[in-house]
């Protein structure tokens, strides 16, 4: 919570140092994967977005979410293709949800 926190208050940095301690403590936890990604694609680091979604799905590969943002970082780095097919995962694992439709 507080590396969102820092992140909203324009402390990009201080952020991305706790969710590296969150995820040095807690190598499991798929959630703060998905929320570095976040982060670091709004650094500019979008292949570090995408090893974190990635991590994120490896750890909890039936979660819809970290298949959306995937998506859109593969989207932002030209692969069309694969951003598609984590969107099709998406809407398999969450037919109810419209985030996938609506990315």
């Amino acid at each position: 919570m507080r590396a969102r926190l820092k992140s909203e208050l324009g402390n990009k940095q201080g952020a991305l140092q706790d969710y590296n301690k969150v995820i040095e403590l807690n190598p499991k936890d798929d959630f703060t994967y998905r929320d570095r990604a976040r982060l670091r694609s709004e650094l500019g680091d979008k292949q570090g977005a995408l090893q974190d979604s990635n991590k994120a799905i490896e750890l909890n590969p039936k979660y819809f979410l970290p298949y959306i943002s995937r998506a859109t970082f593969r989207s932002e780095l030209g692969d069309n293709q694969g951003a598609l097919q984590d969107y099709n995962i998406a809407i398999k694992l969450a037919p109810e949800s419209n985030v996938a439709y609506n990315n």
